[in-house]
């Protein structure tokens, strides 16, 4: 029996490297040289060279054989790699692979057409951001997604290597994730949504001179919508984290030395910070704050604190010097217990009530802004 069993196991063996032997061997994804991706210019040879094997890999995009989209997306990724890749390239290589991934993109399996919105953010150029700033307004979460993150990529691209990009294309990309974010409704998507402005912000001036600003100001105004859309209910615990990594990210751009915000940021980060406080206050009235878990929570108060900051510093730039009251709004929410929960909503009409900081100069704000 047991030698039975070992004759078995050996003619499998044999069988298996029978079989390897006849498989023919997987062809070999198309490589561009270093030399051709980062030349400042293109001769036309090398500009069909690029065109040539952008194509041959770009066939196997869709193939029904992962390994093969696998070894086909790595390939095409693989020469965006690096702060050496021109402008001349990308435009070139962007020219090339764009007829297949658009097709790619209205692939009925998300897993295959996010594939188009990844290489369209490293692509990082006019056509591949106006690609991604189109899919923002998919009906699919996967798509609307990936396209938010790929614009990340494509900012973060653009600070580190040769722009391939205009600065109005930029600017178009930051106002149409503005208005994605207020109607969003995939707290996920909001996340990558936020993520994108706060990347956009970080882009180099001599290329980007508007960006710090038009990022910081769409970012608020994006999650403002969104905020006040909530009513009384605390939203998804990724919406939270949003809200918080996106008030967050806007105070630290205020607290940069060489930040430069100027009145229209302001306001629109006074905003976004009265806009949280408010939610937290109503939603604490209303129960649904106490109901929440213990990470939304946490993810409330910590952007209620972020906010109370930002307020300062926004009033700062409004008004130079100018001292405005910080009630200590994040470590009271925090201590949820009967006492301090009146102690917040009373801060909190403080700053955004009918007769708050926020309805007098340098904010002038309606008396029913934030609450009715």
């Amino acid at each position: 029996m047991i030698e039975r069993t070992f004759q078995q196991a050996g003619l499998s063996v044999v069988f298996a490297l029978a079989a390897m032997m006849h498989t023919p061997a997987r062809a070999q994804p198309c490589q561009i040289e270093p030399a051709i991706s980062s030349a400042m210019t293109l001769s036309a040879d090398q500009a069909a060279a690029v065109t040539a094997c952008a194509q041959q890999n770009a066939a196997d995009l869709s193939s029904e054989d992962a390994d093969k989209r696998r070894i086909a997306r790595r390939a095409i990724l693989a020469p965006l790699e690096g702060a050496n890749v021109s402008a001349a390239f990308r435009i070139q290589y962007a020219k090339s692979l764009e007829p297949a991934l658009r097709e790619l993109a209205k692939h009925a399996d998300d897993r295959l057409a996010v594939v188009a919105l990844i290489i369209a953010g490293d692509l990082a150029t006019e056509t591949s951001t106006g690609m991604l700033t189109g899919q923002l307004a998919s009906p699919r979460p996967a798509l609307r997604y990936e396209a938010a993150f790929g614009l990340r990529r494509t900012f973060e691209a653009a600070s580190v290597a040769r722009p391939a990009v205009l600065s109005t294309t930029v600017s178009a990309a930051m106002t149409a994730l503005q208005n994605a974010m207020g109607v969003e409704q995939d707290g996920q998507v909001l996340k990558a949504q936020a993520a994108a402005l706060l990347a956009g912000a970080g882009l180099p001036e001599r290329d980007f001179p508007s960006a710090r600003l038009e990022a910081s100001s769409a970012l608020c105004v994006g999650l403002s919508n969104h905020v006040k859309a909530r009513g009384t209910k605390l939203p998804d615990q990724s919406s939270l984290e949003a809200y918080h990594k996106g008030v967050r990210g806007v105070r630290d751009i205020f607290l940069q030395p060489d930040a430069r915000m100027n009145a229209a940021s302001a306001n629109a980060a006074a905003e976004l910070s009265g806009r949280l406080i408010a939610l937290a206050a109503r939603a604490l009235k209303a129960k649904d704050y106490q109901a929440a878990s213990e990470s939304s929570r946490g993810e409330m108060t910590s952007a209620v604190g972020a906010s109370e900051t930002l307020i300062q510093l926004a009033g700062n730039v409004l008004s130079p010097g100018t001292r405005f009251p910080t009630p200590g709004l994040g470590t009271t929410l925090r201590e949820s217990t009967v006492a301090s929960e009146a102690k917040f909503i009373l801060d909190a009409t403080s700053i955004v009530g009918a007769d708050g900081v926020l309805t007098k100069p340098p904010f002038q704000f309606s008396k029913a802004h934030f609450l009715p």
